[in-house]
């Protein structure tokens, strides 16, 4: 997009933005901005939307608004293909006119990255929305994506370029073990890639072992990721990063462990909410710090009183599980039933 464009002059009125790799787009939507920004225009004169909390008519107003400060206005409008269908059809019909002092910037919801089903599913949702159908016809749609059937060697070839970018190296067998054990998220395989170029950084090239060492360190920040997408009833992250910790060879009992002590704290915060307890007492109560009792309280809020008291009962039920019966190696077998935990929670 901003990647071929000199100028604002050279940039279209309309952009849509969709794909199954949101690192690829927020790249080159910070190019965008950057053009934007190093220009005469002024960045007062951008305007950021979400299509979740807002409504045709009011992104429409924001497009058609004159820039105050510059020649043109910079527009973005994050999961525009969650409009309802009637929104979307006030929308496109802004697109046939557009305003020729606004950059508007239309992005789709971007699904979790890696070229899985349920990611080559959503994109083909927004294909199939009525917006994207009137984009397609009058505005430039780009589509960020490492192409179809997710190839290995696009990815590989992927890594090898991001190393070349820190001035590293990375051996091929490196390659592979980096994807395997990371996975094929992106925005994933960028830290690690950070985290290896800065742990590493009197080395040129990078072998097996470096890549063993560095991803064991990300795995441990991963679990409070996990953690923190289980009470935030992200069912696809959560998932997705409970597979990722256990294959990193993360202990089952260990991610119970935090994942119970969440709960408790969960739980214990919505029943002090209710008494209309203020956060400072709620965090000096549980013995966190106040941001962390900010953000428990803010988990509460996405579970029945009664619902936490099941799941600190499936708690029990699975920490009994785990160490009974079993039809599969004990790993294994708290892997599938702490799997199965996780499912229940998030719904």
């Amino acid at each position: 997009m901003a990647k071929r464009a000199k100028s604002l002059e050279d940039l279209k009125n309309v952009y849509f933005l969709y794909g199954d790799e949101e690192l690829l787009m927020e790249k080159a939507l910070k190019r965008l901005i950057e053009l934007f920004s190093s220009s005469e225009e002024s960045i007062s004169d951008m305007e950021v939307l979400d299509a979740d909390e807002t409504s045709a008519e009011a992104i429409i107003n924001a497009a058609e608004a004159l820039p105050l400060f510059a020649k043109r206005r910079l527009v973005i409008v994050r999961n525009v293909d969650r409009l309802r269908q009637g929104e979307q059809k006030k929308l496109s019909a802004y697109l046939e006119r557009p305003n020729k002092t606004t950059i508007l910037v239309l992005i789709a919801h971007f699904p979790p990255s890696g070229g899985t089903r349920e990611s080559r599913a959503s994109v083909k949702k927004t294909e199939n929305s009525i917006i994207f159908k009137k984009a397609r016809q009058t505005s430039e749609v780009v589509k960020y994506s490492l192409g179809a059937g997710y190839d290995d060697r696009n990815l590989e070839a992927w890594v090898v370029r991001e190393f070349a970018k820190r001035e590293k190296k990375i051996s091929p067998s490196a390659v592979k073990l980096l994807i395997e054990k990371v996975g094929t998220n992106l925005r994933e395989l960028e830290g690690a890639i950070d985290s290896l170029s800065f742990l590493e950084e009197e080395k040129r090239e990078i072998e097996m072992e470096q890549v063993n060492e560095a991803v064991k360190a990300s795995a441990r920040e991963d679990i409070f990721e996990l953690v923190d997408s289980v009470a935030d009833r992200r069912r696809d992250v959560a998932l997705y990063l409970l597979e990722r910790i256990l294959k990193q060879g993360e202990s089952p009992e260990r991610i119970f462990s935090l994942l119970l002590r969440q709960f408790r704290f969960i739980a214990r915060a919505k029943s002090l909410s209710a008494e209309k307890t203020d956060i400072s007492q709620i965090a000096q109560i549980l013995g966190i710090p106040g941001f962390l009792a900010t953000k428990v309280v803010k988990q509460s809020r996405k579970f029945s009183a009664d619902r936490l008291r099941d799941i600190i009962c499936d708690f029990r039920d699975c920490q009994q599980e785990m160490h009974e019966t079993r039809f599969l190696p004990e790993g294994d077998y708290m892997a599938f039933v702490l799997d199965a935990l996780v499912s229940r929670i998030v719904g």
